[in-house]
This record gives C-alpha cells, sequence and structure tokens, in this order.
C-alpha cells in the first residue's frame, strides 16, 4: 500500500497492464515487444497517482529493465540506441 497526498492508495501499475503481458511478467517470460507495454502502464500510473513525481520515461525504464533483469531476462534488458531512443520518445 502506497501513501501519496494523504491519500491511500492500493493501485499498482502492474493495474495498467493488459492481462496478457501481466501473466508474461509474472512467469518472467516478458518479450521485448512487451517493453512498450510496460513502460506506458508504468508512465500512465505515474502520471495519475503522482508516483515518480519529477522522472521521466527513461527513468521508468531503467526501473522496468532492472526489474526483468532480476528476473534473468538478459535477452529483453539489452536494447541498442534506437530501441531505447522509440521507447523513450
Amino acid at each position: 500500500m502506497t501513501t501519496n497526498n494523504n491519500t491511500t492508495s492500493t493501485i499498482s501499475w502492474l493495474d495498467y497492464l493488459p492481462y496478457n503481458v501481466y501473466m508474461r511478467l509474472a512467469q518472467c517470460q516478458t518479450t521485448k515487444a512487451d517493453l512498450s507495454i510496460l513502460l506506458d502502464a508504468k508512465w500512465q500510473w505515474a502520471q495519475d497517482t503522482g508516483h515518480y513525481s519529477g522522472y521521466t520515461k527513461e527513468d521508468l525504464l531503467d526501473d522496468i529493465l532492472e526489474l526483468l533483469d532480476c528476473n534473468g531476462l538478459d535477452g529483453v534488458t539489452v536494447l541498442t540506441i534506437e530501441e531505447w531512443k522509440n521507447l523513450t520518445k
């Protein structure tokens, strides 16, 4: 549970994910194609809730890539400069 601006919220950025992307994430089967969906969900959640105030899309993408790296998804976390730019624009 997180607290923001004196309100209690139980909404997670994961609630913004489509079911199939959420299930792949939960089962450590995320694909590169899921990255834009993950980033959009986390970005929208951050905007809606005020979490990560001052963070950029790049910061949130770093967050997601660290999570995926911890899940052993090395092939997903290695991005070209072009892929990075396309995701964070």
